[in-house]
């Protein structure tokens, strides 16, 4: 259960206040996570393994998977792909092209290619990302240079009444 109290206290509330805002953001992730396998186990029941059903199959785990997606705010394009991949080997099941079994080993390298390819297409914008920052001088170290003391000499000449004072500096 995702349940907090704040107690009294200025920077005790503060840091309260925090902690829940984190801790909320990470059941709601836990949630859709839950969520996601409720739906699907759903979907299970409702069009059980055999021929004629894995494509409705297929699709209903679509939804939980995009469903998700949307919830956690991202993966759209590994959902996609991954639905894509499921769809595909379903309708060769349901045509009688490939086994199922066959059809699981090929949804698990499908899968683990996905993964894969999101793995190194995230690695490919980190990368881009760093090589931006560096034309731009993010990573240069800017040692400090402290300030250069300026000499003054003055000199003071009396002119009857009055006394003329010249500086420079350098």
């Amino acid at each position: 259960m995702c349940g907090y109290n704040l107690v009294a206290g200025s920077f005790v509330r503060k840091l309260m206040v925090a902690g829940v805002v984190l801790g909320l953001v990470g059941c709601a992730g836990q949630q859709a996570k839950d969520k996601m396998a409720s739906d699907k186990a759903a979907c299970r029941a409702q069009f059980p393994e055999r021929i004629g059903n894995y494509h409705r199959l297929a699709i209903c785990i679509d939804s939980a998977e995009f469903n998700y997606a949307a919830a956690v705010g991202g993966g759209d394009n590994v959902a996609t792909d991954r639905a894509n991949v499921r769809d595909q080997i379903a309708k060769e099941i349901d045509a009688g092209q490939i086994s199922p079994e066959d059809g699981k080993a090929m949804l698990l390298r499908g899968y683990a290619q996905v993964s894969a390819q999101a793995s190194a297409a995230q690695s490919e914008r980190r990368r881009e990302a760093a090589m931006i920052m560096l034309q731009n001088g993010a990573f240069q170290s800017h040692p400090y240079q402290a300030p250069v003391p300026t000499q003054t000499n003055c000199t003071s000449t009396k002119l009857g009444f009055q006394v003329q004072t010249n500086c420079q500096s350098y």
